[in-house]
């Protein structure tokens, strides 16, 4: 059985960032108002709250915006056309993996499994994670793509079969990283940083998953 984790849109992701942003600045705000009060001393105090006041602001701040965050619906998943979450050609068109060599180690369900980094969809905009936090494993069962602490930020492990419609293809981004994206119907794709690419991909299409090999730029959200 596949799980999808649903993948929020590109706006959400921007006024979800926003809204972060400007929570953690008023709330840095409250506070050094709070260290410098006490910094001071009473003989320099232009202005006195009592303790409780200041407790109550950082409070109500959080409170405040992370309500409009939730009645917002930011926190929770949602799904986007394929058209916006498209990736776009580099003009290369690469070649499965001719030498049937294999960097994997054998997974856990007798398949194999490769170790590198990701960019995935989270709560805001993507998640980032360097080599070797990430995990893609391809068995008889499927393909499970986790991300270390990945569950913390939104990103929950993903679980797919060769029904589910997901379209996996080759990305190389402006500095030249190289990895894979496994994209899925309405969905964000999710990239894997690896030198394996070739080897991954042939590894997929030879388990039934639709893979193009035409090598794309990865997206930022």
């Amino acid at each position: 059985m596949s799980q999808v984790p649903g993948g929020d849109s590109d706006r959400s992701g921007r006024r979800l960032s926003l809204m972060l942003a400007i929570w953690i600045g008023a709330s840095a705000a409250i506070f050094a108002g709070a260290v410098l009060q006490y910094r001071l001393g009473p003989a320099h105090r232009h202005f006195h709250w009592p303790e409780w006041l200041w407790i109550i602001s950082a409070v109500g701040d959080s409170a405040l915006v992370f309500g409009v965050m939730w009645a917002a619906g930011l926190f929770t998943s949602g799904q986007v056309p394929s058209s916006v979450s498209a990736e776009r050609p580099t003009g290369q068109l690469l070649s499965p993996d001719p030498t049937g060599r294999s960097s994997a180690s054998v997974s856990p369900n007798g398949g194999w499994r490769w170790r590198g980094g990701a960019s995935v969809p989270a709560w805001v905009g993507r998640m980032n994670a360097s080599a070797p936090l990430a995990t893609f494993d391809l068995d008889p069962a499927g393909l499970t793509f986790r991300v270390a602490l990945g569950r913390l930020f939104g990103a929950k492990p993903l679980m797919l079969t060769t029904t589910d419609g997901v379209v996996c293809f080759p990305l190389r981004s402006a500095l030249g990283r190289r990895g894979i994206a496994i994209r899925p119907p309405d969905q964000r794709a999710w990239y894997f940083w690896t030198r394996s690419g070739p080897e991954i991909l042939s590894a997929l299409a030879w388990a039934g998953f639709d893979v193009s090999w035409e090598e794309r730029k990865p997206r930022s959200w």
